[in-house]
């Protein structure tokens, strides 16, 4: 029996909540499922000539999970033909647009998976693609692989952007009439490649056949379910409600989990209200977000402002509010661009972030009392998750007026590291007229770059040894195969601060190259000649790994004929897991005679200097010795040993919390046999292990780690999975 001959079979799988990777936002305290409807027309729930169907599908979906005791929460972008059901319960918000195409949706779900954190989606679409002819093949019979090419890259996007999404995609129902055929086509496309291809790579997907429901068992239409030849009517979307709930009611609703920490209790703002909409554009002013700033590295919206050729979205941060192009409308009931919105601004051009000092929102407008605002703020902290630093509203009771939101903090700052800053403005729930909604003339944020956190000492446990020996090729012999060597596929590339000196006899390449035969084999870094003074900075680059490298060893092999320059004196550096470069310590080896040669050997105790390597880098340096010639270092090799690491530790929760706590504690849903490691830093440089678990099959399937004496200041905690 296939998929288009039993009514309601789901094709696919469910259940792996419990390896959840939280997204922006996902670690809120709740015990519901967050569904997204997403669609065109029939998720909207129209009928015939554009003519309304209370609630489409949704009514009745809303009806059979409330009855099935299911926890949820529609949510989407707009909240147009609710019923009074769906009203009253909350219910209301969709994301289905008529006339819409697969393209138009992909626009645009980034932005929609940012702003209403969605845990299933339910996904009808692809019918406007085959309406509007719209490149839906290679023009060869009824092809519709272009179309579903789009779809599965729809689908990327879901799951890129929420690995643990859970998406149930309905076929599309027929359509009465010769283009029956491409719907035909597609569908049968989502059977056979579409969900099979997602299942594979471990994604949780389901296909609800919505097809069948309007067809016979001989595979005749049922026009007494359609207002049209397209949309169904109300009972045809009472059917659709039942293959949507069958699958749904197999998804399981996440567990209760802790709250996310709550905004600091240092945090101070003030809200203004003054007549005239232009009262405090005088306050504009030069700061992280604007536009052109170097602070600023992009912005992103969840969708354009009302009134889009009026308004313009780079109005948020021009810098300027001398003309409605210079504005951001986001409204409340116009169709295009409904409250909540999203803003982020991902800043740029500080390695450690920035500490932030204050945040505005400066609005107003000439009447409407569009220019009440209210927002929440959120900020990340080295690229993670956003926190939330409160919610703020300023309300006029004036038609024309201007409104300023103020946020700061007594300390000083409100955050430091900060990498991105969000604005998710919200209905001001206040008397308006119009759209109502808010007129946003300007964000601005303000702060400095955040100081370098101290890097932590070198280990304790290193171990090394320095050997000279007569004749710059004393020690050629021992250069050997190893993880840097040119060629190997374990090295992903070399960068070097500058060239060698003397360029015409010596070559960068020389570093490692796996031979010391000619002075085109050796690289030289001299003291005081103009090209290639010392010190030099030399990265190595690791591949081919996942897990990056366990490094055992490192060699720096030096040597030359007269002048002492076979001394030598460099710092290692080691990056784990693509982060900061940590100091392994600085060596120094420097002979006595004219010609020699040396080795610096860097190794530890316990057999490992670090896990988990993605770099390795020296820094050259003065050797601070007797030297004729310009000094320096003619380097022979380098050399760094080591084995793919064991499978890596995947995190799977992260926290920070700003003020000393009197304890803190992190959960995770688990699921199988894996090791959990509970993990806290203040720097984000080096983790401190506090805790670690095997977890068997059959385990309770939520785990807990508390810090019962966490330090006196921040801290960040994190859940590492193997």
């Amino acid at each position: 029996m296939t998929a288009f001959e039993k009514t309601g079979l789901l094709v696919g799988m469910l259940g792996r909540w419990c390896l959840v990777v939280l997204w922006i936002g996902w670690g809120a305290a709740r015990a519901e499922l967050r569904i997204l409807p997403l669609g065109d027309s029939i998720t909207r729930g129209e009928g015939a000539a554009a003519s309304l169907i209370p609630g489409g599908y949704r009514d009745p979906l809303a009806h059979d999970l409330s009855g099935g005791a299911i926890s949820f929460k529609f949510v989407g972008d707009n909240s147009s033909n609710p019923t009074d059901y769906l009203t009253d319960t909350f219910q209301a918000q969709h994301s289905g647009h008529g006339g819409w195409r697969i393209d138009q949706i992909q626009n645009n779900i980034t932005n929609w998976q940012g702003a209403f954190l969605p845990d299933v989606v339910l996904l009808h679409i692809g019918t406007n693609d085959i309406l509007q002819n719209s490149d839906l093949g290679t023009g060869s019979g009824a092809d519709t692989s272009h179309a579903v090419a789009r779809l599965v890259a729809l689908l990327d996007t879901l799951f890129a952007n929420h690995s643990e999404l859970h998406v149930v995609l309905s076929t599309l129902i027929p359509i009465q009439d010769g283009r029956d055929d491409f719907v035909k086509d597609y569908n049968a496309a989502l059977a056979t490649t579409v969900v099979p291809e997602f299942l594979n790579q471990g994604f949780s997907i389901v296909l609800v056949d919505n097809y069948a429901n309007f067809v016979t068992a001989t595979g005749a239409w049922r026009p007494e379910l359609y207002s049209d030849g397209v949309h169904p009517n109300a009972t045809g979307y009472e059917k659709m409600a039942d293959s949507w709930f069958a699958a749904v009611e197999e998804i399981p609703v996440p567990p209760d989990e802790p709250p996310p920490p709550p905004p600091p209790a240092t945090l101070r703002s003030t809200s203004e209200v003054a007549p005239g909409m232009t009262a405090f554009d005088g306050d504009i002013r030069p700061n992280l977000v604007r536009a052109g700033a170097p602070t600023l590295d992009g912005v992103t919206t969840s969708h354009e402002p009302s009134i889009p050729g009026t308004f313009k979205t780079a109005g948020l941060n021009d810098g300027s509010a001398a003309a409605f192009s210079n504005l951001t409308y986001y409204a409340v009931n116009e169709p295009v661009g409904n409250l909540p919105a999203l803003v982020t601004f991902t800043l740029a051009g500080s390695a450690t972030g920035y500490d932030i000092t204050g945040v505005e929102s400066l609005a107003g407008w000439q009447d409407s009392n569009i220019g009440d605002q209210k927002f929440q703020l959120q900020l990340s902290i080295q690229g993670g998750d956003f926190l939330d630093y409160g919610t703020y509203s300023a309300v006029g009771e004036m038609g024309g007026f201007a409104s300023k939101v103020s946020v700061t903090d007594e300390s000083g700052v409100l955050a430091g590291g900060v990498t991105a800053v969000r604005f998710l403005f919200l209905n001001p729930d206040a008397v308006q007229g119009g759209n109502a909604g808010t007129v946003v003339r300007e964000l601005q944020v303000f702060g400095t770059p955040s100081e370098p956190a101290e890097s932590p000492p070198p280990p304790d446990t290193l171990e090394s040894s320095i050997d000279l020996m007569e004749g710059m090729d004393g020690f050629d012999g021992a250069i050997r195969s190893n993880l840097i060597q040119a060629g190997q596929a374990t090295l992903g590339g070399v960068a070097v601060s500058h060239g060698p000196s003397l360029p015409d006899l010596f070559t960068t390449a020389g570093l490692n190259d796996g031979s010391a035969a000619s002075t085109a084999n050796l690289t030289y870094h001299a003291l005081t000649d103009a090209a290639g003074n010392l010190p030099c900075v030399i990265t190595f680059s690791l591949a081919g790994s996942a897990t990056g490298y366990d490094i055992t060893r490192v060699e720096s092999i030096a040597g030359w004929q007269d002048s002492n320059i076979g001394d030598q004196k460099f710092q290692l550096l080691l990056a784990r897991s693509h982060g900061a470069f940590l100091d392994f310590g600085t060596y120094r080896a420097t002979g006595e005679t004219g010609g020699f040669a040396s080795r610096i050997a860097v190794g530890d105790s316990s057999g490992t200097l670090a896990t988990q390597v993605t770099a390795v880098r020296f820094v050259f340096l003065d050797p601070e010795a007797s030297q004729g010639g310009d000094g320096g270092t003619v380097i022979r090799e380098l050399q760094v040993f080591g084995q793919p690491s064991d499978a890596e530790l995947e995190k799977v929760e992260f926290h920070f919390v700003p003020g000393p706590p009197s304890s803190a504690m992190l959960s995770t849903p688990v699921s199988g046999s894996a090791t959990y490691v509970f993990q806290r830093s203040g720097t984000l440089l080096l983790w401190e292990d506090l805790e670690s678990r095997e977890i068997g099959q059959g385990d309770p399937g939520l785990l807990e780690f508390t810090d019962s004496e966490p330090p006196a200041g921040r801290a960040f905690y994190r859940i590492l999975r193997r």
